[in-house]
C-alpha cells in the first residue's frame, strides 16, 4: 500500500492544498455533508420540539387564568351568598329549638296521661 500524500514536495498543482486524492477529498466532502444535513436534521426536531412545548405551555397558561378567573368568581358567590347561609342557619336553629319544645311538651303530655290511666285503673 503505497501512500497518496506527496514526500518530496511534488504535491502537483494544488500547491499543498489538500495533501490527499480528489476521491478523498470528495468522500471527506461528503462525509461533512452528511453529517452537516444529521445536524440540521435534530436542530429541525429540537425545533419542533420546543414549538410544540411552547405551544403546550401557552394552554397550560390560558387554563391556568381561566381557573383562577373561574375560583375569584367563586369566592365572590360565595361571600355574597354568607349572610344568606347565616340566615339559613339561624332560622333552622331556632325552628330545632321549638320542635326540642314540642317533643319536651308532648314527652310531658305523655307521662301525665300515663299517670292519669294508672290512677284511674287504681
Amino acid at each position: 500500500g503505497a501512500s497518496s500524500s506527496s514526500a518530496g514536495g511534488c504535491g502537483g498543482a494544488g500547491g499543498g492544498g489538500g495533501g490527499g486524492s480528489v476521491a478523498a477529498q470528495s468522500a471527506y466532502s461528503d462525509a461533512l455533508k452528511d453529517r452537516l444535513q444529521r445536524a440540521y436534521a435534530e436542530v429541525e426536531d429540537q425545533v419542533s420540539h420546543a414549538v410544540a412545548l411552547r405551544q403546550s405551555l401557552l394552554a397550560a397558561r390560558a387554563q391556568a387564568e381561566l381557573n383562577t378567573q373561574e375560583l375569584a368568581d367563586l369566592r365572590a358567590k360565595w361571600t355574597a351568598e354568607q349572610p344568606q347561609r347565616e340566615a339559613l342557619l339561624k332560622k333552622t336553629g331556632e325552628t330545632e329549638r321549638r320542635l326540642a319544645e314540642k317533643e319536651r311538651r308532648c314527652a310531658e303530655a305523655l307521662a301525665a296521661h300515663a299517670a292519669a290511666e294508672l290512677a284511674q285503673q287504681e
